[in-house]
């Protein structure tokens, strides 16, 4: 599922998500939990992790440009100038892509590399489907579109509920190049495009999942989960659902037929300050005796169902090759 926001302060939101990193530099199984993608971050030398300095920057609007006569760098404001003689300028918007329960198991309960590196693979398409359909601007009263976005992600592992939830905040900056200069974003267009994305998110997760030997189901929507789970194990891990779902209730709405702007105000209305994050030890302990309680097993990896998966695929074989 991907969920959207509007991030309206700069300097915390930056600060927010980089002390958020070193929580998750437990569980990543990389060293670099967090990371700049798109080509408006590459254009301006942003590569590897995020570090607070650069985002806080970038999130207020201070755009890298390369002087088109000599080359060298130099730092644009964008947005206005207000009465204060302060620059007023949205700081971007957060798409948090959140992987279905069941892959959250595999991946974080029981530590399956496969689980993981689907959600990763998913979560790439999705910012290059993003990227490709949502980089414009206006440029005399017309949509233009540009050379691309400065995106910043970082990998949760756990909800406000303290549940296995794995999550990529993807950070959309508001900006874009068009050639050589900075422009604000037009995100009308990023906001459009938000279901499609989701649904690229979820046929690449189905598609990884097989081809790493996981049997797959999905519901009417086109959700993904890995086969094996009963809908009460999975509950059990969604607690944070629960009470969005009540909050929901409360207001005579049942989460199938609730629109995204009303789960979003359920969200908000129920979500509690978020605890400072636990110990890798301290999460493990606690959810894998939650599953064994449960009687919970591993999700089983057929050889031959990624043998099918692969030969059904041969583009993905490609791209893997190169």
């Amino acid at each position: 599922m991907i969920s959207r926001g509007i991030i309206s302060d700069a300097s915390a939101a930056a600060g927010y998500y980089t002390d958020e990193a070193k929580a998750a530099e437990y569980y990543s199984g990389e060293a670099v939990p967090s990371a700049w993608t798109g080509a408006a971050a590459e254009a301006m030398g942003l590569r590897g992790k995020v570090d607070a300095a650069a985002l806080t920057a970038i999130l207020q609007g201070r755009a890298i440009e390369r002087d088109p006569a000599t080359g060298e760098p130099r730092e644009r404001q964008l947005g206005r100038i207000g009465k204060d003689g302060q620059p007023q300028h949205r700081a971007g918007y957060d798409f948090t892509i959140s992987a279905p329960k069941s892959v959250s198991l595999e991946a974080l309960v029981y530590g399956n590399p496969a689980a993981l590196e689907a959600h990763r693979r998913a979560v790439a398409a999705v910012i290059a489907y993003l990227e490709e359909h949502g980089a414009l601007t206006r440029v005399g009263g017309q949509y233009v579109k540009t050379d691309g976005l400065a995106i910043a992600t970082f990998e949760h592992v756990s909800s406000r509920a303290r549940d296995p939830q794995l999550h990529t905040h993807a950070l959309f900056a508001n900006l874009t190049f068009l050639g050589d200069k900075a422009y604000s974003l037009s995100s009308e267009k990023l906001f459009e495009h938000r279901a499609a994305a989701d649904a690229t998110y979820h046929n690449t997760l189905s598609r990884e999942l097989q081809r790493a030997g996981f049997e797959v189901q999905h519901d009417r929507s086109g959700h993904v989960e890995i086969s094996g789970y009963t809908r009460a194990d999975l509950e059990d891990f969604s607690k944070r659902k629960a009470e969005i779902d009540a909050a929901l209730a409360e207001r005579g709405v049942e989460r199938e037929g609730s629109s995204a702007t009303s789960r979003m105000a359920a969200a908000l209305a129920t979500r509690s300050t978020k605890d400072l994050p636990e110990v890798r030890e301290a999460h493990l302990d606690r959810w894998q005796a939650q599953a064994a309680t449960l009687g919970l097993q591993p999700a089983t990896q057929d050889p031959q169902l990624a043998k099918q998966a692969k030969a059904a695929d041969p583009e993905a074989a490609a791209r893997e090759a190169v």
